[in-house]
């Protein structure tokens, strides 16, 4: 699961990842490189797609 909130928080969703535990408390992770999830574009396109048809009746 946190290979997801990597690829999501790295994506489209930009966003802060946070780790926490009772000894260190809550604190973010620092992720020290660039993931590109390049199917996402292609991935919209495809629901669009699908979509558009039932929008437009």
């Amino acid at each position: 699961m946190s290979a997801v909130w990597i690829i999501i928080a790295n994506s489209r969703f930009p966003g802060r990842l946070i780790e926490s535990s009772s000894e260190a408390g809550v604190k973010d992770v620092d992720f020290p490189f660039d993931i590109s999830a390049d199917y996402i574009p292609r991935l919209n396109s495809i629901v669009e797609g699908k979509i558009r048809p039932c929008l437009t009746g």
